[in-house]
């Protein structure tokens, strides 16, 4: 295994300074935010990216986010070109890690052992899986892309087995290793998903084998681990049941995931225009009531309240919508930055506190 990266690093100087950044089409632009965490439910936010007094990764693109489940204050997050950083106070305050890749699309923090991580990778062109024994000090490259041109797209660990992990790429390939990095098979479930970027998997944190797949234009498969049990692409279109009239409710153009932590086989899909919930682990969907308005910009991240399932929240653009009753009724909060919000989290012990990242 190749070696890439010794040492924390503490910023020297400001990142992307003097970049502008393109406007949001529809919505007025603010500064330059690229991570914001919200301390009261998300009825107002701050900016959270200081790495000293004189700099700050306020510019860069946060694609990725993976929270110590140990202390919720240890988190990591990952850029498009500007790095990882790490911060064990909530964001008051950051440190850079030496992580010479880009494209960070994919975090795991082990759950089992904090020190452990995996995280992906672009360098020299080519895709890659990373690894690091001691929280970031020191990486070693455990995957290899053959050629440049493919990117691994996303990461996910099962929170049942912690040496199992599956990663995503932008060809449509799934891979796992089953022994904490140190080999990886191919996991070849249907034709369809292949070629389509798959965008995330997300493991059913109840005593329950499913895994969810978001495959880009494609939809949500669910999977037992070996096998596709629930194919939105299907003739029966099981997954695209009518709810209302004879309206078709799909996940094809689903953009974000997100699963119910209170509540066995409840899963949300985010859409380039709406909200969709499923109450059957993927096999039919519902489509939510959002604010209409929200649905002229995809919902980038989604997010339910660990400590109430009622409570369920979006963002769109630069919005945060929040439901308290499964989404009959929504509150809005604004949300002020020059990009568009890319995810949504809570903190798992106190889900007053909500962290949302941005991307152009």
């Amino acid at each position: 295994m190749k070696k890439i990266a010794l040492g924390l690093m503490v910023v020297a100087v400001p990142l992307l300074s003097g970049c502008s950044m393109p406007k949001i089409p529809g919505v007025s632009s603010g500064p330059s935010v690229s991570f914001v965490r919200s301390s009261d439910g998300g009825v107002t936010f701050e900016s959270k990216t200081a790495v000293d007094e004189k700099t700050n990764f306020s510019s860069a693109e946060v694609i990725s986010i993976a929270m110590n489940p140990q202390d919720t204050r240890n988190i990591f997050v990952g850029t498009r070109e500007s790095g990882m950083f790490v911060t064990d106070n909530s964001g008051d305050s950051w440190r850079k890690i030496i992580y010479p890749p880009t494209r960070i699309y994919g975090l795991v923090i082990d759950s089992s052992n904090p020190q452990h991580l995996f995280a992906t990778g672009e360098w020299e062109g080519r895709g890659k899986i990373y690894q690091s024994g001691d929280a970031g000090a020191n990486w070693n490259e455990v995957y290899t892309e053959p050629a440049i041109g493919t990117v691994i797209t996303t990461l996910a660990q099962d929170p049942f087995n912690p040496q199992v992990v599956y990663a995503g790429t932008s060809a449509g390939m799934v891979i796992r290793t089953n022994d904490g990095g140190a080999t990886w098979k191919n996991i070849v479930f249907t034709p369809t998903m292949s070629g389509k970027i798959i965008r995330k998997i997300v493991f059913e944190t109840h005593q329950s084998n499913a895994i969810y797949f978001l495959v880009d234009g494609k939809g949500v498969f669910v999977s037992d681990g070996e096998k596709i049990v629930t194919d939105p692409t299907a003739a029966s279109g099981a997954i695209a049941s009518a709810v209302t009239g004879t309206t078709p409710v799909g996940t094809g153009s689903a953009v974000s995931l997100a699963l119910d932590p209170g509540r066995s086989g409840v899963v949300y899909a985010g859409l380039a225009k709406g909200l969709l919930r499923s109450n059957d682990f993927g096999k039919t969907w519902e489509a939510l009531n959002v604010i209409e308005s929200s649905k002229k910009f995809p919902v980038g991240g989604i997010a339910v309240n660990p400590k109430n399932s009622d409570e369920i929240a979006y963002v769109s653009a630069l919005t945060l919508y929040k439901s308290t009753d499964r989404g009959v009724s929504w509150s809005t909060h604004q949300i002020v930055s020059d990009k568009s919000a890319n995810f949504l989290q809570y903190d798992p012990y106190d889900p007053n506190i909500m962290y949302v990242g941005f991307k152009k």
